[in-house]
């Protein structure tokens, strides 16, 4: 179970109702942020590890069915055991749509949006997987933690983490 926290511009274009008390996550990488990155893209980012996850504005509509597929494909490249990867997918079979919550997180999305605009004048022919591998290597500063993380290394962590719990 997860919930994917949309900003009130993307709430719209979903024609969505957000939930006004979503349920607890249960997945590894928590909570997913979303936002339209431009005119054909939405860019994901999960709440506990910063990984961004772009997709094509063609999932407006699936979007919590697209994000998990998405998503594997960025944890098989980046190396994850292929049953947690398989145990996120089951664990984002359920899932909610709400308002953001997180002003930090909403910053980190603003800040891969510009990224994707400032910084790829081709991402719109580029896989969108090469995008969001090469998002999940920037350094993000955790200013609760004053220093930089890397949303790729952080990903590994936490699936690391759970696979020793």
């Amino acid at each position: 179970m997860f919930t994917l926290r949309a900003t009130r511009k993307l709430l719209t274009a979903m024609e969505a109702a957000p939930a006004k008390e979503p349920p607890t996550p249960t997945t590894v990488l928590g909570d997913w942020y979303a936002k339209m990155a431009d005119d054909r893209l939405i860019l994901c980012v999960s709440e506990r590890t910063l990984l961004p996850v772009v997709l094509p504005r063609e999932t407006l509509g699936a979007i919590t069915r697209a994000l998990p597929q998405a998503l594997a494909a960025v944890l098989d490249k980046l190396g994850v055991d292929r049953a947690a990867i398989e145990r996120e997918r089951f664990a984002m079979a359920q899932s909610a749509v709400s308002t953001t919550a997180s002003r930090r997180v909403v910053g980190f999305l603003n800040d891969f949006a510009f990224a994707i605009e400032a910084m790829y004048e081709d991402t719109h022919r580029r896989p969108l997987l090469e995008t969001s591998l090469e998002l999940a290597h920037t350094p993000c500063h955790a200013s609760s933690a004053k220093r930089l993380v890397w949303p790729d290394a952080a990903t590994k962590a936490a699936f690391n983490a759970s696979s020793l719990e």
